[in-house]
C-alpha cells in the first residue's frame, strides 16, 4: 500500500464527469454524489499484524509458511502510526511474531557442502529466507561474503563463484570466485528486524571445512571410543555433541559398505553416551542384592532398566520417587 495513502487514511472518491474525452473531478462537497471514505490507518496496521498468526487471532502462533517479509511489512506500517500509544500495543504483539519466527529460522538452519574443493554452500533453511554466508581462512580472516535466500522446498544454494572478496586486514578487495580448503570456516547467519525497527541476528552456523572425507570420517568416529578403537568402550571425553560432528562426517560420505561400518560404530556410541549420560550414580545395597539409580533428570526415571546385580540380570521396578528409581531385590 502506498505509504501517504497508509499514513492518511483517507480515500476521496469525487463523481466524474467525461467531456471530450477529459475527466474532470469536482471540489470535495461540491455535489451530493462525493463521498468520504475514513479509512483508520490504526485499524489497517492491526489487520496487518494480526494476519502473522494462524485465523489471524494473536492469541495463536505464527501461521505456516510466514517468512520476514510480511513481519518487516507489519514493521514498517507501525512506524507510520503517530498514536505512540497504539504503536506499543502492536509492537508487543509483533515482538511474538518475531520471536516464534527466529525459532523457527533457528532450528531450521544448517550446513550441508563444506568439502575440501567445494564451489557453493548448501544446507537447510526456512522457505523464503534471507541469509549471509562468509568464508574464513585457516587464520580466521573473512576472505569472501555472498547473500542468498531459502528456495520454496526450505533448501538453500549459494555459489562462490562470484563473491565478495576481502584482504587480510578486511578492506574490500574485489568480486571473484572461491572454493573452499581443509583448514576454511564457512558461516551463515540470518538477520532479522525487531518491532522497533532495530537489526539483530537471529541465528548463526559456523561449520568447519574438512579435508578428505574418509579418512576424516574414520579419525572422528574412532575418537570417540577408548584408544581409538570402535571395539572398545566409549571414551570418558565422548559427549552428544562429538557424536553428532562424526555422524555428520558420516554422512558425508557416499553409500558404500565402508560408510555402514562406521555408521555402526556411530549408533553404538550414541547408544553407550545414552547410557552413561542417564546415570548419575547406581548404589548398591549393603549385602549387594540391591540398586538404586539416581537419574540426572525426571524423564529417564520412566523408563526401565536391565542391569546385572551379583551376576544375575534384574530389571528396574516402576516406582519412581522424583528422579531415583530402585531396582528388585536379587535373591
Amino acid at each position: 500500500m502506498n505509504k501517504v495513502m497508509r499514513k492518511t487514511g483517507v480515500l476521496l472518491l469525487a463523481a466524474n464527469i467525461f467531456v471530450a474525452s477529459t475527466i474532470s473531478i469536482s471540489p470535495l462537497g461540491a455535489q451530493a454524489a462525493n463521498e468520504t471514505v475514513q479509512v483508520s490507518s490504526y485499524e489497517m496496521t492491526k489487520a496487518e499484524v494480526y494476519a502473522l498468526f494462524i485465523n489471524r487471532n494473536p492469541s495463536n502462533d505464527i501461521r505456516d509458511g510466514l517468512n520476514y517479509v510480511p513481519v518487516n511489512d507489519a514493521i514498517e506500517a507501525v512506524s507510520l502510526l503517530e498514536d505512540t500509544t497504539q504503536q506499543t500495543e502492536l509492537r508487543a504483539i509483533l515482538d511474538k511474531a518475531i520471536t516464534q519466527l527466529t525459532a523457527k529460522i533457528k532450528t531450521s538452519l544448517t550446513i550441508e557442502t563444506t568439502l575440501n574443493g567445494a564451489t557453493e554452500i548448501t544446507g537447510e533453511l526456512v522457505s523464503q529466507t534471507a541469509f549471509i554466508a562468509e568464508v574464513y581462512n585457516a587464520a580466521g580472516e573473512k576472505i569472501a561474503m555472498t547473500t542468498g535466500m531459502a528456495t520454496g522446498n526450505n533448501t538453500y544454494r549459494v555459489a562462490l563463484n562470484h563473491v565478495n572478496r576481502y584482504n587480510e586486514d578486511g578492506t574490500w578487495r574485489d568480486m571473484g570466485a572461491v572454493t573452499l580448503e581443509k583448514g576454511m570456516k564457512v558461516k551463515v547467519y540470518v538477520n532479522l528486524l525487531r518491532s522497533n525497527g532495530q537489526r539483530f541476528v537471529a541465528t548463526t552456523l559456523t561449520q568447519d571445512v574438512i579435508g578428505i572425507p574418509y579418512e576424516e570420517a574414520v579419525a572422528a568416529v574412532s575418537a570417540l571410543f577408548l584408544n581409538d578403537d570402535p571395539k572398545e568402550m566409549v571414551a570418558l571425553t565422548t559427549s552428544k555433541a562429538s557424536v553428532e560432528e562424526a555422524q555428520r562426517k558420516v554422512n558425508i560420505l557416499t553409500p558404500a559398505p565402508e560408510k555402514e561400518v562406521l555408521q555402526g560404530y556411530v549408533d553404538k556410541a550414541e547408544t553407550l553416551v545414552g547410557a552413561r549420560d542417564a546415570f548419575e550414580k547406581i548404589t548398591l545395597s549393603a549385602d549387594h542384592k540391591a540398586a538404586t539409580f539416581a537419574l540426572n533428570n525426571a524423564e529417564q526415571s520412566y523408563y526401565t532398566y536391565q542391569i546385572t546385580v551379583n551376576g544375575k540380570s534384574v530389571q528396574t521396578t516402576s516406582s519412581v520417587d522424583g528422579a531415583i528409581k530402585k531396582c528388585c531385590n536379587v535373591e
